[in-house]
């Protein structure tokens, strides 16, 4: 009896041994499937997630830096001609303002502690006619469709501003029809016309202004509330 006693205890401990090699061996075979798919997955991560295709027209635009011989990030003193004007944007003496085949109303130099971030140049694109405006559509496109010519198809497009972007790594230019805007009525009424504005901007200094703009709001709105505080405490409140 003890002969039979000790084989089953011997043949149970086999059969167990068995059985937990078979899971060590499942497990095994789990973990290694899942290490295969998580390898998988790394190598066609791109193919899953495809990154977008970078418009190589956008180079033209970092290449040229700017409008003419007015580079962005440059020195307003490189230019001689520039004459400020009373509300802080430059003009050049003698600006030539026929652009391609059109002629714009402006062309303004916007700066940044004298570093110029941003070139403006804004077009006509309608006229008065027997007492009703008329907009020049086809103006409005062609200007539009030169400029995908030059630097492709958009990046960027802001409808509720009537803003269209094409945003390189050092250079955006921004469209922008007045047209579209929602109080354009109110604009015609007091006499502006609608008009496009093409902008070649450098993002980083336009960002370093738009920071210390907040700055600056939100320490005028502090000591707006402390002038306050100290006018409830003066007697007749």
């Amino acid at each position: 009896m003890k002969h039979i006693a000790l084989f089953v205890s011997i043949s149970a401990l086999f059969f167990a041994g068995c059985n937990n090699n078979q899971t060590k061996n499942n497990n095994n075979s789990a973990i290694d499937s899942i290490a295969t798919i998580n390898n998988s997955v790394k190598k066609n991560s791109t193919s899953i997630i495809p990154d977008p295709p970078r418009n190589p027209k956008l180079d033209l635009l970092d290449s040229r830096n700017g409008f003419r011989d007015v580079k962005l990030g440059s020195n307003i003193s490189n230019y001689s001609d520039m004459i400020k004007e009373p509300y802080g944007t430059y003009r050049r003496a003698n600006d030539n303002l026929q652009v391609s085949d059109y002629s714009a109303e402006r062309i303004d130099y916007y700066c940044y502690k004298e570093i110029v971030y941003k070139i403006e140049l804004e077009f006509q694109i309608s006229y008065i006619d027997a007492g009703r405006m008329v907009i020049e559509e086809d103006e409005k496109n062609n200007i539009f469709k030169s400029l995908v010519i030059q630097y492709g198809n958009p990046t960027d497009t802001i409808q509720s501003e009537g803003q269209i972007q094409w945003k390189g790594k050092k250079v955006w230019l921004c469209f922008e029809n007045s047209n579209t805007i929602k109080d354009i009525p109110e604009f015609n009424y007091h006499g502006l016309m609608p008009t496009i504005t093409i902008s070649y901007i450098n993002p980083y200094y336009q960002r370093k202004l738009e920071i210390e703009d907040s700055v600056e709001q939100y320490r005028d709105s502090i000591e707006e509330q402390k002038r306050a505080e100290q006018d409830l405490h003066k007697p007749g409140f």
